[in-house]
């Protein structure tokens, strides 16, 4: 059975928000409370968290969700059926804020490679990386696996 798996990244901010915080919060606790060190597990749950897509030549999709890079969840996701997929390189610009603070630190802008999946009216980005190699790597993978037809911006 011929598949493309696509490792999605997780955003920084998850961790930096969720799971450092959380880490550092429970090892303090764990001292002052050594029975509740069982408690670290979370924060070490949130920074090992990770997702993929995977294609598979059966027309399905599915999304697995692993810790520690292993996989410990699967489930079936419908995507968009493309008429072709684009490789291009896209802007994206986010708010930097902190908490529920107003956006005091300005706007981030930033380039990353991305697969898009297109049909008639819609679109999705099902892939976004700084190495341009492996996004044209598994955008031509994607491309023979679905049967689409592949338009490359980034050659």
């Amino acid at each position: 059975m011929g598949e493309v798996i696509l490792k999605q990244t997780v955003h920084p901010n998850v961790k930096w928000i969720l799971g450092y915080p959380f880490l550092l919060a429970f090892l303090i606790l764990s001292f002052v409370e050594p029975d509740k060190i069982y408690l670290l597990v979370l924060p070490v749950l949130v920074l090992s968290y990770g997702f993929d897509y995977v294609f598979t030549d059966e027309n399905k999709s599915y999304v697995r969700l692993n810790l520690f890079k292993i996989v410990v969840f699967k489930f079936e996701k419908t995507f968009i059926k493309p008429t072709y997929i684009s490789l291009f390189k896209q802007a994206f610009s986010r708010e930097v804020a902190f908490g529920f603070s107003p956006q005091i630190l300005g706007d981030q802008k930033y380039s990353l490679y991305t697969i898009k999946l297109f049909n008639d009216n819609e679109n999705m980005i099902v892939f976004e990386s700084e190495d341009k190699a492996r996004t044209l790597k598994l955008g031509r993978e994607l491309s023979e696996l679905l049967q689409v037809e592949l338009y490359n911006t980034l050659e």
